[in-house]
């Protein structure tokens, strides 16, 4: 046969192109180029051609070398460098992306906190905190892909994770007609998990099946289940779309695979799935027949015996948890809105709340005022939190032991370096309000 014939119909041109370019010594290495297995996959090789003399006529002798993986290394590396720059953009403008989040998710909780305000408003304000998270969490997991950050894990309700996680998309399900049926198991046990990076994984499997439904054309449906069995919960994502081809089914959590066309999916969405349910000590698989769609299984550690008792005693306990409302607190954050939706959130707490957007107008403060906490930002223009901490440090040393930092940047190994020294607690923005007054309260009681 010819040895063309091989090659990808869309290669064949420049593979002959090059050919006699290398019989002709004008090009020194070898070339590339795709050609097609007998099953019908198509494969990446490395050939070389020279003229010989074969039984005294003259013959072209080629010969090549499959690449496929070296090339899809390469293309992996490729990806990871971009991945990896990606990230670094992402960690520049982190500080500005979340510093009007903070506000946005700010005063909508304290909208809906206000009496008298009408329910399908409050309705509208959680989604627009809940969404605000999420964008949050998109600039989070760039970062958690290209630097591994660790989660941040608590006691777990998988039931009602899950369902509010559901909520968000349910306009959209019914918009695309797709129903949803749910199958939650009375007696699941919690397990412990990063709720935001868990939500990450459920949102990431209902939206690709979404698409997939929506390729097909035609009605769809997205069952979720949930179950324990053999210390783990288990969650079950099954959708009636045309199913995953068996080529693809072994790749789908690999980096950067994808089946979407260029521009619809970048292959990193179900790889941070994977990457997220094993760094939580869990599995994740899928299952599927081409034309009756795809069944994505989650399995994490239940929290089991004593241990979920306390949890569950953690869980009442913070729910119940009420502040302490004498103390006086000073916030320092060049950002007026964040300062403003500080001193509304810590004042509805019961705290006597003042504020300042500058390190230099914090220590005029400071010298006429007494203060039992300050929670000041770590990046601030003219004067940095570093700075003025070290300055409180020196003439308020008491104060110093009660300052909590608060940053919308990622965590330089500078200033972790700086926050390990100083031993003081640091919260990112956006700021979680719970975590933000637990961490008010332990700081006041002196722990």
């Amino acid at each position: 046969m010819d040895s063309l014939d091989i090659v990808l119909p869309e290669d064949r041109n420049i593979a002959r192109e090059n050919a006699i370019s290398m019989l002709k010594k004008q090009l020194p290495l070898p070339y590339e180029f795709r050609y097609v297995t007998r099953n019908g996959e198509t494969r990446w090789a490395l050939e070389s051609v020279s003229s010989i003399n074969y039984q005294g006529k003259r013959a072209t002798l080629g010969s090549f070398m499959d690449i496929s993986e070296t090339k899809r290394i390469e293309e992996q590396m490729i990806m990871s460098n971009k991945l990896v720059s990606l990230g670094e953009l992402a960690a520049g403008v982190a500080h500005e992306i979340n510093n009007p989040l903070t506000s946005v998710m700010g005063f909508a909780q304290l909208v809906m906190a206000r009496e008298g305000v009408p329910q399908d408003i409050k309705e509208d304000l959680g989604k627009i905190y809940q969404e605000s998270q999420r964008a949050v969490k998109i600039v989070q997991n760039l970062l958690s892909f290209a630097r591994r950050s660790p989660a941040d894990k608590s006691y777990t309700d998988m039931n009602e994770a899950i369902e509010k996680t559901l909520n968000l998309r349910s306009y959209k399900l019914k918009v695309s007609n797709i129903t949803l049926a749910t199958k939650f198991a009375a007696d699941l046990p919690l397990v412990m998990a990063d709720y935001n990076q868990i939500q990450q994984v459920i949102l990431n499997i209902i939206i690709n099946a979404e698409q997939a439904i929506a390729e097909a054309k035609g009605k769809g449906k997205i069952t979720v289940t949930t179950s324990r069995d053999k210390g783990c919960v288990r969650i079950s994502i099954a959708d009636n779309g045309p199913g995953i081809a068996p080529e693809n089914i072994t790749r789908v959590f690999d980096p950067f695979f994808t089946t979407k066309p260029v521009g619809k999916g970048s292959g990193l969405g179900l790889s941070v799935c994977h990457g997220i349910v094993t760094e939580h000590g869990g599995k994740i698989y899928v299952e599927s027949t081409p034309g009756k769609g795809a069944t994505f299984t989650i399995e994490l550690p239940a929290v089991e015996g004593a241990a979920a008792r306390d949890g569950e005693k953690v869980t009442r306990k913070m729910q119940r948890r009420r502040r302490q409302k004498t103390s006086s607190i000073l916030v320092v954050d060049d950002e007026p809105t964040i300062c403003s939706i500080l001193d509304r959130t810590l004042s509805e707490e019961g705290y006597k709340v003042d504020t300042a957007t500058s390190g230099k107008a914090a220590l005029t403060k400071l010298s006429k005022n007494g203060y039992d906490l300050c929670i000041a930002d770590l990046k601030m223009p003219g004067m940095s939190g570093a700075e003025f901490f070290n300055i409180v440090k020196e003439k308020y040393p008491a104060l110093a032991e009660r300052m909590v930092f608060i940053t919308g940047d990622t965590m330089s190994p500078e200033t972790h370096e700086f926050l390990v020294s100083t031993g003081r607690p640091c919260l990112g923005k956006p700021l979680d309000p719970d975590l933000l007054m637990k961490v008010v309260a332990e700081t006041l009681r002196g722990r």
